[in-house]
């Protein structure tokens, strides 16, 4: 049975919790039953051991973790409490569920009865209190079945890579994966070791898809959240086949009683709801704070900024001592299509494209044997990785008659082929996702120097160490930096990036995917219309990537369109809104530790005072360290040139 440790949370004076501890106790017991004789004894025991303010207690009824927490429990009211107040007074909360457990259990109804409903509670009172005695034997028909055949053998902390196809898993996801006896008994790999097992989520229950909408919801708590459970099968699919998410799995070292204890909890929230907060109270918190009440010996999310993003807590569980006992690797459809891909030739990767446009294609009169299965094979995964959710349909549809028909031209069934992990790409190896900036730079505009500050909130950009992120995606939130000019004297704003979102998809023959970028922005602009003003605006834009195999080495160009409002100045119809249109492209290189990227971005201005500008930088990044960077910016507008020195700390 997990042991708690020392209550952490300042609460209030002893006194006045033992008063009201009394006073809640006497009016409860003297309503009790009378064939319950070990009632007061238990809540007396309860008050002199102050098991109230216990943090174990604290995390069973979700109170006072966090930062925003302290007040009352993150579950909305509900019949996960049994006091009608018990979300905001954990103290009566505790002596409602003592009074409860002592309540008569009616046979035929065991399971509607608090000592089932609450076995996390039961088994951490009875511990603490041996209120059960040693001749008392609960029985839970449906919480004994339900334990009996999951047998929860072992718990592995899962880090879903992110995907910016869905605003909601641009920073990665966390959940937790329940292995069973059942499944650990099933050959490794197998979909029937997968199905006994289960996944365990912190989800928010959505209502819109509309991302405007979305962000101010989620970042105002106003989803409702669930802790859910679902055959692993289902949700490992659901992140590697429909998604394309690479998943690390961290196997933790949890003892039995603790996995059960996990297990005993989980049924407790089976129809709890928790407001889900997009940055801080999200699936990456939750999950955290599942551990520290399954294992209180465990000391997690006292090592939280602020902001919790999924990758923080994969970094929390890795320093923490002795916990991790290995990792596992699960790669996507997307991450073995590529790897088969590598393999073939530019004709055969044009083959696996005609394939799928044709399932009856030729074959070239030479070619062996081998390499015919190795483009049917890459076909065959391509068709999965993209058409997952039309393949499990059960009526038929083109998906399906592609498929069917390609397997008929294969004469045995799909070579597996590893794929060997890319354990630079570790999340718990990478930056952290908070980073501070410092520097010093001159602009030929005014012919002077200036120092520079800036803080960005999260979480990665195609520049920053490359190690434990994807090496084609940028996601940035909340970016400022100031600037101040020495001759002059003056401070002013040079940048300030809300949201930046940038997917570099390598096209090729067998997979013409579209690369995309959404940016909501305020920066200083340098032209005949705006000669040093800041400006608010967004843009966005498609376009095509190539890149090397090995992501090393990429080369972009996009339509791009946006947006921009200030003033000062004269834009469409003489108005304060500048529209823009044309290309923007780039390149990027990767060179062991040091990474340059080179963009430039024309826009034309129809209808407007100033016909055309254009926006260019350079920027080269060495990683000194995990967390320490340093780089050389240089930016280039119609009327300034600038470049400047930087050093970058991330936390």
């Amino acid at each position: 049975m997990p042991q708690a440790k020392k209550p952490v949370i300042p609460r209030r004076s002893t006194s006045i919790v033992g008063a009201s501890l009394v006073l809640a106790a006497a009016s409860m017991v003297s309503s009790a039953r009378a064939d319950a004789p070990g009632l007061r004894d238990a809540v007396l025991h309860a008050t002199v051991l102050r098991l109230a303010d216990d943090p174990e207690w604290l995390h069973l009824v979700h109170y006072g973790s966090g930062f925003f927490g302290g007040g009352e429990s993150e579950v909305n009211p509900g019949d996960f409490f049994l006091w009608p107040r018990g979300r905001s007074d954990h103290e009566a909360e505790l002596i409602a569920t003592l009074t409860a457990f002592f309540a008569p259990v009616v046979p035929g109804q065991e399971d509607a009865h608090a000592l089932c409903r609450f076995p996390a509670r039961r088994e951490w009172l009875d511990h603490q209190l041996h209120f059960l005695g040693k001749g008392r034997v609960v029985r839970c028909p449906e919480l004994d079945a339900a334990v009996a055949e999951l047998a929860p053998a072992q718990v592995h902390l899962v880090y879903a890579s992110s995907y910016l196809g869905n605003p909601a898993s641009a920073f990665g996801h966390a959940f937790l994966h329940l292995t069973t006896r059942g499944g650990n008994a099933a050959p490794q790999g197998s979909e029937e070791r997968d199905s006994r097992d289960r996944g365990i989520e912190y989800r928010a229950l959505t209502d819109t898809k509309n991302p405007i909408l979305y962000a101010f919801e989620g970042l105002a708590g106003m989803f409702p959240g669930k802790v859910l459970s679902v055959p692993y099968d289902q949700q490992a699919r659901r992140y590697t086949a429909e998604q394309g998410r690479d998943l690390w799995e961290y196997e933790l070292a949890l003892t039995d009683e603790e996995v059960v204890f996990l297990m005993l909890h989980l049924w407790e929230l089976r129809t709890a709801q928790i407001n889900y907060f997009y940055l801080t109270r999200n699936c990456a918190f939750e999950v955290l704070a599942l551990l520290e009440t399954a294992a209180p010996r465990l000391d997690l999310l006292s090592g939280l900024k602020a902001v919790v993003l999924p990758i923080d807590i994969v970094q929390v569980i890795a320093r923490a001592p002795g916990l991790v006992r290995g990792v596992a690797y699960r790669p996507s459809l997307e991450t073995r299509l590529h790897t088969r891909l590598a393999a073939l030739s530019l004709s055969e990767e044009v083959l696996v494209r005609d394939l799928l446009l044709d399932p009856k294609t030729a074959w070239p009169p030479s070619m062996p044997d081998a390499r015919r299965a190795l483009v049917l094979d890459a076909a065959l995964v391509e068709l999965d990785a993209h058409s997952s959710v039309a393949l499990e349909l059960h009526e038929m549809n083109a998906a399906k008659r592609t498929w069917l028909a390609l397997m008929a031209r294969r004469s045995s069934a799909p070579t597996a082929v590893p794929v060997v992990p890319d354990w630079d790409v570790r999340p718990d190896f990478a930056h952290g996702s908070m980073r501070a900036t410092l520097g010093a730079g001159v602009t030929s505009q005014y012919g002077d120097s200036f120092g520079s500050i800036g803080y960005r909130l999260a979480l990665h950009d195609l520049t920053d160490p490359p190690d434990g992120s994807p090496e084609l995606a940028q996601v940035v939130l909340f970016d400022a930096r100031l600037r101040y000019t020495w001759a002059r004297r003056s401070l002013t704003l040079d940048n300030l990036t809300f949201v930046d979102l940038l997917a570099l998809n390598p096209v090729s023959p067998a997979e013409p995917l579209l690369s995309f970028r959404v940016r909501a922005f305020g920066m200083r602009l340098h032209d005949r219309d705006c000669q040093d003003c800041f400006a608010h605006g967004a843009e966005g834009g498609a376009g095509v990537t190539v890149a090397t195999h090995d992501r090393r080495v990429s080369v972009f160009l996009m339509a791009d369109g946006y947006v921009a409002f200030l003033p000062q100045l004269t834009g469409l119809d003489g108005s304060f809104v500048r529209l823009g249109v044309g290309p923007f492209g780039g390149v990027r290189i990767r060179l062991g530790e040091m990474v340059v990227l080179a963009t430039a971005m024309g826009s034309y201005l129809p209808g407007e005072k100033l016909a055309a500008t254009y926006d260019a930088r350079l920027t080269m990044k060495y990683a000194l360290g995990r967390n320490v960077a340093l780089g050389l910016e240089l930016a280039a507008q119609p009327l300034s040139v600038e470049g400047q020195l930087s050093s970058f700390v991330y936390f």
